[in-house]
């Protein structure tokens, strides 16, 4: 227990500085303790940390209480308290000299189960394999005379001669479910994960060994949406008394933006820097590129300070304004928004590919988006895109649609299905597939194409489709974007929308107009975004119509996870 109490006493006693989550976490796992039948296993523990003579570093105080809690505290009925692990914190806190620590442990015969096997997984095989080589060439082939006896090694697996132990390495997921019937698994750097699919399957064959642990090591990164902000989420539920548990321990260390600039708070990001002076100098030497240029030199405030400010180069907005823009109730279910006037827009992009349309309503100031979206069954792109797509049409958001090509129709039939009772005052669309819309509004909805009106048209002449050229979305650009950046666009939780707006981002031509372009071009969709910028620059006309404080409508909170 003194590891455990000794880390919580210089956290709760402030003796270093931590964020909340770190304590949190301390709270968390004494009351756990005071209020649980569960115990260390003391003998264990001396043991395994007795294997540290053969690493060239000991373990810092918060890999000792990390490794007590995870490896050796146990329930009265001898399963494991916390068989899970969160470890996310800063780049350079040593995440992967603790994972090699560990496994060499687990994989030792202190453990003492047969068949411990242990998988680590990454994206890269430089990652996957960090840990591992680390090992095998600092540890076993620097001791060989003595571990010679204990292990069997090369550079593809590590096994225990005494359980039949083993440790290999992947970057894609076990063919089957069985994988090796693993003890533990490991996955690093699991910032990079847009979905969960590699996860899913090779944690699909623990429990057929004793004591099934999982390792979540990673620092923060670019991807929003994923696998890491879903863990984030469920840890800061955790530590804040929202849920149970389940047995994930969430060793969270991060800043806030504010805090960066002071260098003496940097360790609450990174709890080992105090033991790494020429790490110091390092983030010193990152902090005056950051300061000199923050866009570009993002990672330091990313990857340095777990603190993911959400603005990458050119891109359209934070992830926090993102989140903001999509939450709460769909808009449908509001009725002031069913009964105001309304303009729509719908990207055709591929017919064999993705179609988005979008109905935008202005009311207090604050543009309604209502969305959906039209999938190719057999689009070429679909094994590309990592983005759950079918959930989200589980969810009403879009539609999958059979055979070679998306009839140029249906966007607009469900333009006329939304919009029973209300009045349309324009439309949009790019004008690459201008023709399909102007024959389909014109059948379906009775409205003309002005094909060479140009967006952002302010006067009476209402009731046409336009369509866009880049020029018109150059001038609607600072509407987009102070909409988005004042979370005046309420898209209700669409899961799609986030995926949309968070793929695109912003570049400046030579004349220095804005321009709105994929991050990626075949595995990032970005058709509902392009739909909704289509439409907003028409949205100038609903102005008129729009009664300030007519709508009485209370926009729903959000808990924003920074």
């Amino acid at each position: 227990m003194k590891y455990v109490k000794r880390y919580c006493d210089k956290i709760l006693n402030e003796e270093i500085r931590s964020c909340e989550e770190q304590k949190q976490l301390c709270r968390l796992v004494l009351r756990t303790f005071e209020e649980e039948d569960i115990h260390i296993d003391e003998l264990k523990v001396d043991k395994y940390f007795g294997l540290q003579k053969y690493f060239r570093y000991a373990l810092f105080d918060w890999e000792k209480f990390c490794f007590v809690l995870h490896c050796c505290t146990y329930r009265a009925d001898g399963m494991p308290r916390w068989p899970d692990m969160l470890g996310y914190m800063g780049r350079g806190s040593g995440k992967n000299g603790y994972v090699s620590f560990e496994d060499f442990a687990l994989l030792s015969p202190v453990n003492g189960i047969r068949n411990y096997n242990i998988q680590s997984f990454a994206a890269a095989e430089d990652n996957a394999k960090t840990s591992f080589e680390e090992v095998r060439n600092d540890v076993l082939e620097e001791n060989k005379p003595k571990l010679s006896k204990f292990y069997y090694w090369n550079k593809e697996i590590i096994t225990c001669t005494k359980t039949k132990s083993s440790w290999t390495y992947h970057t894609s997921a076990p063919r089957t479910k069985d994988g090796g019937r693993p003890g533990k698994v490991n996955f690093d750097e699991i910032h990079v994960f847009e979905n969960s699919d590699l996860i899913d399957v090779a944690e699909g064959g623990l429990g057929k060994v004793a004591d099934p642990r999982k390792l979540y090591t990673s620092t923060d990164g670019e991807v929003r949406d994923g696998v890491l902000d879903a863990k984030k989420e469920i840890g800061r539920a955790i530590l804040r008394g929202e849920r149970s548990d389940n047995g994930l321990l969430p060793f969270m260390c991060h800043m806030k933006l504010n805090e960066i600039d002071d260098p003496d708070n940097w360790i609450m990001a990174v709890p080992s820097l105090d033991e790494f002076p020429v790490l110091r100098e390092q983030m010193m030497r990152d902090y005056v590129e950051y300061k000199e240029d923050p866009i570009r030199k993002r990672a330091f405030a990313t990857k340095r300070c777990n603190c993911p400010d959400g603005v990458r180069e050119g891109s359209l907005t934070s992830w926090e304004n993102i989140q903001a823009c999509c939450r709460g109730a769909s808009p449908e279910a509001i009725p002031e928004v069913l009964k105001r006037p309304c303009v729509f827009a719908v990207d055709y992009a591929l017919v064999d590919d993705f179609i988005s349309a979008v109905i935008i309503n202005l009311i207090d100031g604050v543009y309604y988006v209502r969305q959906r979206t039209w999938i190719c069954e057999q689009s070429r792109d679909l094994k590309r895109i990592n983005f759950p797509y079918l959930d989200a049409v589980k969810r009403g958001e879009a539609e999958m649609v059979s055979g070679s090509e998306i009839p140029a129709e249906l966007p607009v039939l469900w333009v006329r299905e939304q919009t029973k009772g209300q009045r349309i005052i324009a439309g949009a669309a790019d004008n690459y597939r201008f023709p399909y819309l102007k024959r389909c509004t014109e059948d379906i909805l009775g409205m003309d194409g002005a094909a060479r009106k140009g967006a952002n048209h302010y006067g009476e002449d209402t009731g046409h489709v336009y369509f866009n050229r880049p020029s018109d979305l150059a001038k609607a650009a600072p509407d987009i974007t102070l909409a988005l950046n004042r979370q005046k666009v309420y898209c209700g939780d669409s899961m799609i929308m986030r995926w949309y707006l968070n793929n695109v981002k912003k570049t400046i031509d030579g004349r220095g107009n804005t321009a709105f372009e994929k991050i990626e071009p075949k595995s990032r969709k970005t058709d509902g975004a392009m739909a909704f910028f289509a439409a907003m620059t028409v949205a100038p006309m609903l102005e008129k119509y729009d009664k300030k404080g007519s709508g009485n409508i209370i926009l729903p909170k959000v808990k924003i996870y920074k």
